[in-house]
Parts: C-alpha cells; structure tokens; sequence
C-alpha cells in the first residue's frame, strides 16, 4: 500500500479510538442510563425520561449525537478515500462483482440471474467483461444466493463498479470497527472506562482485528463475513444489554426483539458459517419464553424466500437448483474444516466421507451439554456457548473457507473482555491468556499463509485457525477454577 494510505489506515483507528472516548458508538440515552447505574438500558427507560429530562440534558444529548453523526461521517469519508486509493490496484474480479454487484445489475436489466447468457451477463459487466474468462461458478454464471440479495443490493448495481466496490469495502471497515467495540464494551466493563489503559487496549485490539488476515481478505474479496459478523455483534450487544424480565419492560422491547429475529433470517442465508449459532439463538429466545424473536425470525425468512415470488415466480426454484445442482458440496473437499482435511488425507478412498461425518457428530454432540446448560440456565442475559458453538461450527462445516474465519474474532474478543485490562487483572495466568489471543489474532493467520504457500495454496490447513480459536475457548471453560467465560457471564449481567 502507498504510505498514504498506511496514514489514513492508522488515523481510522485514531479517529474510532476518539469516538470511543466521546461514547459515540452508543446510543447517549444508554450511557447515561449506564452512568447512573440504574440496572436497566430499555426503551422503557427513554420513555419514561423523555419528559422531565431537563433542557441541559437535552442539550448534551443532542450534541452528543451531533458528535456521533458527525464522526461516522467522517469515519465514512476516511474509509472511502481509502478504499478508492487502495482499490485501484486490487482489480474488480472479486466475490463482491459476482456476489452483489452483477446478479443486481442483471435483475435491473430483467434478466434471470441464475440462468443468464453470456451475451447477457457481458453486457451486464460491460467494459469489464473481458476480465471474467470464467466466474466462481464455472464456464458459465450462476447467481448463488436466494433472489432477495440480488434485490436488496440493487442501489450498488445502480453504480459503476469500482465506486460500488470502494463504497462496499469501506461500509465494511466501519462495520469491523462498530462490531469490535460493541462486543468488548458490552462484554466487559473494564472497556467501557475513559481511562487511559482502557483507550490503549481498545485501540491495541482494534488495529489488530483491522490487520487480522481474514478481515483484509474479506475486505480485498467483497465477502459478506464482517458483516455477519456485524450482525452477531449487535444480536450480542442488544441482549446483553436488555436482559430485564419484568413484564412492561419486555412489552417495550418488543421492537428490539423483532430486529433479533430479523438479523436471524438475514444470518440464516449463511447457514454454513453461522448454521448452528443462528440455532443456538432460536432455542434460547424459546427456552426464555420471548416468543417474538422465533416469531420474527421464522416470518422475516419467509418473507425473505417469498417475496420475490411476487416478481420473479420462478426465482426460488431457480435457487433451490442451483444449490442442489452442486453448488452446496462444491467446496467440501478443500474446506477449511474435518471435511476438507479428511479429503486430503484419504484421498481417493470413499471412506473420507465418512470419516467426516463421525468428527462432525462427535462435534455436534459435544456441545449439547453446553446448549443444555445455557437452555436451563434462568440468569445469564445470553447464551454463553455461543462462542464455543461458533468455533465448532466452524471446525465441522462442509464449506467453509478461510475468509469466514472473521466469525472467530467474536470469541477472541470476549476472552479479552474477560481477561480485563493489565492494571486490573495482571496476574500470569491473565496476561499469558492475552498474548495468547493477540498472538492468535496477529500471528498465526500469516504462519498459515506461508504453510499454505508450501502445499499450493491449499485451504483445509486453515482448519488450524479454528482448532486454536477452540482450544482456548476450552481452556476458558475448563482450565481455571474461575473461568473467563463466567468472567464474560458476570459482566453482561451487570451491564444487563
């Protein structure tokens, strides 16, 4: 990269370091509730103060969100001059082109994206059509996602690509950055402090998870990962804030909980990376009778599958055969998972599917103590397994790839929420459980390149990504007497 963009690259994280500090990454009405320790950050809240609050008040909440507005505009701009001065050089034959930006730009052209012509799909790429000799999907193009996709990304098909491209990567910077700081300040308290070593670890983390590899990569690709994980984040984030019980206060949350089950369905498009947590979730808003999250999530996916139908009649069929027709196994054998891994090491012998199968069983069975706990468990404002159920899903999936590794930032940083900051919490044990993680994020995704560079660019040797990310989340729950998982427990249930 030219030293310019190194310069705007730092100052995002010092502009997102100084918007921390200025509490803007939160809704003003729930710092105030958090600073005076009322116990309760619902809506209810905001009703209930909206009329005596006095007009001083009012004035610093209004200036407060003046400073928000105005950070994240100028967090945008940064990010967008950045991605237009880097992203010249990286190309438009990328994940976000075939994945986003061509199957909405086919569908405003009136053409099918899962079975267009080439005539069709080269006017749609028009002066770019060259560069695509071949796409993801083969010879030919085939749109791979529901149709609902291809109809919400549609303002970006409306631009030229490479402003689409800038304007895609730079939405997900910003997203990278909010959901980092949503998980470790609603997951530790020692990060919502203004305090110097606070700043210094929250920065230290966020430059970290900014060069961890799977984030450049999904960034440079156009993937969707950051903003699954974006999406976790703030289901996370949500919860464990709004964990009061009383009846009146659940009526007020009704709208928060609808956008759970929204955020479900929207997840639920990427049931390979995210399957069993999305299920997690769904069983745990039953176990705790909030009917209004399932509700939600099963109706938003309905009438995410169905909807287009209205326009585009045969356009989940369409779907349903593209999936079938080869696209759901096409990855299982390089997966970045036991499934690729067994391939590589069976080869040819038919045995590797099986053998697969038993280490994802084995996989799935291991967590049921862990669903079961947090299904029974009546305190917790979250499901505590669901950074274990994130590295799991990750480790048995049939197709999963590297990029979608971003997900595991979301356990790495709540081991640092709960490792708390080194003025606080500076025994041994604390600061080998930090450099551990750090090193984790920093360090061994680029060993992994170069193992990868040895055996041809193969995948499945980033299985060892998740496999380390599990290991630690194990030695969280089992190692200590007083595990960092009940350390993160303690403090969503206080913020809560």
């Amino acid at each position: 990269m030219p030293n310019g963009v190194f310069t705007a690259y730092g100052a995002l994280v010092i502009l997102a370091e100084s918007l921390v500090r200025q509490g803007c990454f939160y809704l003003p009405v729930t710092d105030a509730a958090m600073l005076n320790n009322d116990g309760s950050h619902g809506l209810h809240e905001v009703v209930q103060n909206a009329l005596p609050v006095s007009h001083a008040a009012a004035r610093a909440s209004a200036r407060s969100w003046s400073l928000g507005l105005l950070g994240w505009a100028v967090s945008f701009g940064l990010a967008l001059w950045l991605m237009v001065a880097w992203g010249a050089s990286t190309g438009v034959n990328n994940d976000f082109t075939q994945n986003v930006w061509l199957p909405s730009r086919l569908v405003l052209n009136g053409v099918d994206p899962y079975q267009p012509s080439r005539t069709q799909v080269d006017l749609a790429l028009g002066s770019y059509a060259s560069i695509f000799q071949t796409f993801n999907s083969g010879d030919s193009y085939n749109f791979i996602y529901p149709m609902w996709v291809a109809l919400a990304f549609t303002p970006f098909a409306m631009l030229p690509l490479g402003m689409a491209l800038a304007l895609w990567r730079a939405a997900n910077l910003l997203l990278l950055i909010w959901g980092v700081l949503r998980i470790l300040k609603s997951s530790g308290a020692a990060f919502r402090s203004a305090r110097a070593p606070a700043i210094a670890a929250t920065v230290l983390t966020l430059f970290l998870a900014l060069i961890y590899r799977e984030s450049i990569l999904t960034i440079i690709l156009g993937q969707f990962s950051i903003i699954e994980f974006a999406l976790l984040a703030a289901v996370w984030g949500y919860l464990a804030r709004r964990s009061n019980t009383d009846p009146a206060s659940r009526r007020a949350l009704i709208l928060g909980d609808v956008l759970v089950g929204v955020a479900l369905a929207v997840l639920a498009t990427k049931p390979q990376a995210v399957g069993l947590p999305v299920l997690l979730l769904g069983l745990w808003a039953i176990s705790r009778r909030r009917w209004v999250i399932p509700g939600a999530a099963v109706s938003s996916l309905a009438l995410l599958l169905l909807g287009p139908l209205v326009a585009f009649p045969s356009s989940l069929q369409s779907w349903i055969s593209v999936v079938a027709g080869g696209q759901a196994g096409s990855q299982t054998s390089v997966s970045a998972s036991v499934w690729g891994v067994s391939y590589q090491w069976l080869g040819g012998n038919p045995s590797w599917v099986w053998f697969a199968l038993v280490l994802s069983l084995i996989g799935l069975v291991a967590l049921v103590p862990h669903w079961r706990r947090d299904l029974l468990d009546r305190t917790a404002p979250v499901p505590i397994s669901l950074a274990l159920t994130l590295c799991i899903n990750s480790v048995i999936s049939p197709y999963m790839l590297g990029y979608e590794h971003v997900l595991l930032l979301f356990p790495a940083l709540l081991m640092l929420a709960a490792a708390g900051l080194p003025d606080e919490q500076g025994g041994r044990q604390w600061t080998q459980w930090r450099m551990a993680v750090y090193g984790w994020m920093a360090a061994l995704p680029f060993v992994l390149v170069a193992v990868q560079a040895g055996l041809g660019g193969k995948e499945y040797p980033v299985i060892v990504q998740s496999l380390s990310m599990l290991a630690l989340v194990c030695v969280a729950r089992f190692r200590w007497s007083e595990p960092a998982v009940d350390t993160v427990r303690s403090a969503v249930s206080a913020n809560g």
